[in-house]
């Protein structure tokens, strides 16, 4: 489950996307929206990558899992 969660953000490029939209957040730190902006986007993307790493695993492997905590950057 966990490498399908990792192959999911490597098929969509997040690490890549992660870094542009970081780098554009701090080139134009004085408008704090985009940095609100980039972390809103990555929680998006794991969220994703969850949802698609449960689907290809199955409800069963999702029992077994323990809550993970969300941290909010």
């Amino acid at each position: 489950m966990l490498l399908e969660h990792e192959l999911s953000h490597r098929r969509r490029r997040d690490p890549l996307r992660h870094a542009l939209a970081k780098s554009v957040a701090c080139g134009f730190f004085f408008l704090l929206s985009l940095r609100d902006l980039a972390g809103a986007t990555r929680a998006e993307n794991e969220v994703s990558a969850d949802a698609k790493a449960v689907c290809h695993s199955g409800k069963a492997a999702l029992a077994q899992r323990r809550p993970m905590r969300v941290r909010w950057e």
